[in-house]
């Protein structure tokens, strides 16, 4: 939330990852106008990429940095201790 308010602060781009913990809407908050863009990964479900995508533009998102290059996961077990859960469609 810091690093989002202070790219606002010094008119700088900021960066979310569609993995985060963080929700869009906070970051919003705290980085109203400035320039944001959303990491996205493609799901087999259309529906939720495209309610994501809505969803961030509804936000003030202008951009999205878009991964194709993971096709699995790996075992996460820092994740599985922390209790994280993304999205069940990667």
């Amino acid at each position: 939330m810091l690093t989002a308010a202070e790219a606002f602060r010094q008119k700088t781009v900021y960066g979310l990852s569609m993995l985060t913990s963080t929700k869009v809407s906070e970051i919003t908050a705290v980085n109203p106008t400035g320039l944001k863009i959303l990491q996205l990964y493609f799901m087999k479900n259309t529906d939720y990429t495209l309610n994501v995508i809505r969803m961030a533009e509804k936000q003030g998102f202008k951009a999205f940095a878009i991964t194709v290059d993971t096709q699995m996961f790996g075992k996460r077990r820092r994740d599985e201790r922390a209790q994280f859960n993304g999205p069940v469609e990667l």
